[in-house]
């Protein structure tokens, strides 16, 4: 026998261009942070939306740390200021002066920093480049001299123009005796040493204040420039990124009842639907052959036509990123508990344990989609179509829904402008600096905001049981797409992708429902009337009804908009 070997390790692989941004979004974008904490992380009694094209637990994994930085960060700038304020109550006019005046020399970086897309969002790539940083760096550590220097100076000015009598020795009696006097000096030497070491801690906690910022943002940007090396699975993870890791994936999704069903998977482009009447082909007066089409067979016909799709023929190309996957989808306020597989449907009465029984019952609010996935661009462009059959009344209902996820924002494409680590570092540390006096003052609110959150956090943890809506209100890459920053070809893409997608669907039934002897000349017409004569199209609608004896219902607003036809 051959001895035992050990498992291989896990692959690790490289993360998706999407993926990289959003993970940089962590760190650049503070409302995208936000929203994906307050609405998927801290939100244990949600379900979990799917992430097409892109896999959340990196891009939780940096969220997480860059938190981590800004709270210790607004932790630390909210505890000194409120020491500063309580002891050195005559010297805060000062401080505020001196933020004041360092705002106005830090607010230039700031407005470059928002108008470039460089690893720290700081300067351009050809400024980083041009600039000799080491003089920018010792003019930066002077002008910090002077400013502490002119505010202690004003400051032990001002004292000494309130308190005299603290910095001469003075006595406040003019007729005191010679023991009196004697005693003087001791008490204006113990005044002077009193504010001395008044004056080093006023220094300290200022170095600390300007230390802060510039250390937590060398530690962004060291974080930042690490994303694109670093590879997935890229080691242990906190539980709940874990499970949403997992949950992200489920054949359940359960949605929010004020959300489309197709949460996670962006925005609806269009539904159009159709039906059939089911007869056999070759029906005579004898009664003939009986059809034998059922809606798991249905379902699974079409998969295995689509999936083929994925690799190259010797005419056409792949469709590049098709993956389908069935999925059943149900509102949160039809459970009694967030659903991720279909034998927990059972917790909230349904009777089903697999997708094949959902499939076979499309009565119940539990519908069940074939998802048809097209993962392009490096993520930044996902295109979905959702297919739904249903065998009701003698009758076969066909149902297409398409979406598509627009790309990340532009500003969170910071790798490949060709700054390195170290200048990233630096240019984290300047911005930092540059942004203290806005940070400090915002510190106090932003630490009794994290409060408040780890409080209503910890009031929903603990179980995911109780009342109201547990679905899920956006996914982790919904949440960070860009509506206006699309490329042109992009959108052109997405609408190609769909319009093969929904042909290549429609002839697999066709084929399919003349193998188990059922009458297509409806369902011929019908298709011919929707692709050909453009009852349904992207733009224009061109015509209502095609064929004698048809109907049709249209609807579509705007050039771009996309009608029905029944």
């Amino acid at each position: 026998m051959q001895p035992p070997q050990a498992a291989p390790p896990p692959r690790r692989y490289p993360k998706n261009a999407a993926t990289q941004h959003l993970c940089a979004a962590a760190y650049i974008d503070r409302r995208f942070r936000d929203a994906v904490y307050d609405e998927v992380y801290a939100r244990p009694d949600r379900a979990i939306a799917p992430n097409p094209g892109t896999d959340a637990v990196p891009v939780l994994r940096h969220i997480v740390k860059a938190r981590t930085i800004d709270i210790a960060q607004q932790g630390i700038l909210a505890v000194i200021l409120l020491l500063l304020v309580c002891m050195f109550f005559m010297a805060s006019f000062f401080l505020f002066f001196t933020l004041f005046i360092w705002a106005a020399i830090g607010l230039p970086v700031l407005l470059a920093e928002a108008r470039s897309a460089t690893p720290t969002g700081t300067l351009s790539a050809n400024a980083v480049t041009r600039v000799n940083w080491v003089r920018v760096g010792l003019i930066a550590v002077a002008t910090l001299v002077v400013l502490l220097i002119v505010t202690m100076y004003l400051q032990t000015r001002l004292s000494e123009m309130l308190f005299p009598d603290q910095y001469t020795g003075a006595s406040a009696e003019p007729e005191a005796d010679r023991a009196g006097s004697a005693s003087a000096p001791v008490a204006s030497s113990g005044t002077s040493s009193g504010n001395s070491s008044a004056q080093a801690v006023f220094v300290l906690c200022l170095l600390l204040i300007a230390a802060t910022p510039a250390v937590c943002g060398g530690l962004r940007a060291h974080s930042l420039m690490s994303i694109p090396a670093e590879l997935e699975p890229a080691g242990t993870s906190d539980r709940r990124t874990h499970f949403i890791g997992l949950a992200q994936h489920a054949p359940v999704v359960t949605y929010h009842s004020g959300r489309a069903p197709f949460v996670g998977s962006g925005f609806p482009l269009a539904t159009w639907q159709l039906a059939m009447t089911l007869r056999p082909a070759d029906m005579s007066a004898g009664g003939g052959t009986a059809m034998t089409i059922d809606s798991v067979g249905l379902n699974r016909n079409v998969k295995a036509r689509i999936e083929r799709l994925g690799a190259d023929s010797p005419v056409t190309r792949r469709l590049p990123g098709l993956a389908l996957s069935d999925h059943a989808y149900i509102s949160g306020r039809d459970t009694a508990v967030p659903v991720f597989h279909p034998h927990e449907l059972r917790r909230s009465g349904y009777p089903f344990a697999t997708v094949e029984e959902i499939q076979a019952d499309p009565t119940t609010p539990v519908r069940h989609y074939l998802r048809c996935t097209i993962d392009s661009w490096g993520g930044e462009l996902i295109t979905t179509v959702f297919l739904h059959c249903a065998l009701q009344g003698e009758t076969l209902y066909v149902e297409f829904t398409s979406c598509v996820l627009p790309p990340t924002p532009e500003r969170c494409h910071v790798f490949g402008s060709g700054v390195s680590k170290e200048q990233a570092i630096f240019l984290g540390v300047v911005r930092g600096i540059a942004a203290l006096p806005f940070e400090l003052l915002r510190s106090p609110f932003d630490s009794i905001r994290e409060i408040a959150r780890s409080v209503s956090g910890t009031a929903r943890g603990g179980t995911n049981v109780g009342a109201g809506d547990h679905g899920a209100v956006a996914g982790i890459r919904e949440l960070g797409t860009d509506l206006h920053g699309q490329n042109y070809f992009q959108y052109r893409d997405s609408v190609k992708y769909v319009e093969i997608l929904e042909r290549q669907i429609l002839d697999a039934l066709l084929d399919y429902l003349r193998e188990n002897n059922v009458d297509v000349s409806e369902l011929d017409e019908r298709t011919n009337a929707i692709v050909n004569n453009g009852v349904i199209n992207y733009g224009k609608m061109q015509t209502g009804a095609a064929g004698a004896g048809s109907s049709a219902k249209v609807g579509s607003i705007g050039d771009q908009s996309r009608g029905s036809a029944g």
